[in-house]
């Protein structure tokens, strides 16, 4: 049973300092997890290449509390649902 949501929105951009690619990516927050983060959207710098794995360690990090919500989560990319 899916509890929550989050999506993201990914966009690539280039580092004016470093010259390095990286991408920005918009997380859009729904559900119980709008309340816990306490926000409805973040942006988000990752490197290049980066994968949903790294956005979900950042926030279980962040909160701690969304670790235990991982398998209940209904996740988009680009507005596309993954698994």
């Amino acid at each position: 049973m899916v509890t929550a949501a989050m999506a993201l929105r990914v966009d690539e951009s280039v580092s004016r300092h470093t010259k390095k690619i990286a991408m920005q990516i918009r997380v859009l927050f729904f559900g119980v997890l709008k309340d816990l983060v306490g926000c409805s959207s973040e942006t988000l710098q990752l490197a290049d290449g980066a994968r949903l794995d790294a956005v979900l360690q950042h926030y279980s990090r962040q909160t701690p509390r969304m670790a235990a919500m991982l398998p209940s989560l209904a996740l988009s990319v680009n507005q596309e649902y993954v698994t």
